[in-house]
């Protein structure tokens, strides 16, 4: 067997198929596609993914790169079908490895093991939105519940990964160091619970969506502190107005985003 690397990218709504004596392993997985995207192999959907945490390159307009797959890696295997649902016209880069193969050769054991299991396993993201009504009154403290999930029976999500979550008024009348995101587990904050120890919530500022030269560079990431959800468990990101109370200007409106990568698994 010989192997080479790979960096293609891909049409969203075509169909393709491997060749009969080559397979990709897909590591990486990048997209322009601004609405959910996703990765079917034979009919399965084995990844999920969004410009946002996952972009086709690094840009002054999103500083990250291709997402890595780590242990959740696609195969994809000779002569499989695979395709890409999503934004019309938009396009998905894939990065890795193309495995030769010798006549009569299957493949490898442990790639063979991680294609039965991909689309019981794979990364996928929770996405919550708000928008405000036009010169509306902005409360002090909680202003919305942007996200709000609960885990299904027979599902578990990995919150391990990028957390991007941002807010902004359209006019700039709240300023954004004073905006924020809280997490909540079964309606219990993962924050402090009294002003007088500081502001609440994780700061706007810090969690870019996406990441980009006019605001951070550097995504805010649950890596070191993952949040795991497993049935019944419910998750809420509240936003949050750590200011007086504003009143918005003719038009104005308050928005806010949110995205958490997850490791989605069927048990």
């Amino acid at each position: 067997m010989k192997v080479i690397p790979f960096s293609k990218v891909f049409s969203i709504g075509t169909v393709y198929r491997a060749e009969t004596n080559k397979s990709f392993i897909v590591r990486r997985v990048g997209t322009n596609s601004t609405t959910r995207t996703r990765i079917i192999v034979e009919g399965r959907v084995c990844g999920e993914f969004i410009y946002n945490f996952a972009p086709l390159t690094c840009t002054s307009s999103n500083s990250l790169y291709p997402f890595e797959l780590n242990d959740l890696y696609i195969v994809i295997p000779k002569g499989a079908r695979f395709e890409f649902s999503g934004e019309t016209g938009k396009y998905v880069k894939l990065e890795g490895e193309i495995l030769i193969h010798e006549y009569g050769e299957d493949l490898p054991a442990e790639f063979k093991s991680r294609y039965e299991n991909q689309s019981k396993e794979y990364y996928t993201f929770l996405q919550g939105t708000y928008t405000s009504a036009a010169a509306a009154t902005i409360p002090s403290g909680k202003v919305a519940t942007v996200l709000d999930f609960t885990c299904p029976a027979g599902r578990e999500y990995l919150l391990n990964s990028i957390f991007l979550a941002e807010a902004s008024t359209t006019a700039g009348t709240i300023p954004r160091e004073l905006l924020a995101h809280q997490i909540l587990i079964n309606d219990s904050p993962l924050d402090i619970l009294d002003s007088t120890m500081g502001p609440f919530g994780i700061a706007t500022i810090q969690t870019p969506n996406p990441p980009r030269a006019d605001l951070n560079f550097f995504e805010y990431t649950l890596e070191n502190m993952p949040i795991q959800l497993r049935e019944g468990t419910n998750l809420k990101v509240v936003l949050i107005n750590n200011g007086d109370a504003k009143t918005l200007a003719s038009g104005e409106t308050l928005n806010s985003n949110v995205i958490i990568v997850a490791r989605y698994k069927i048990l």
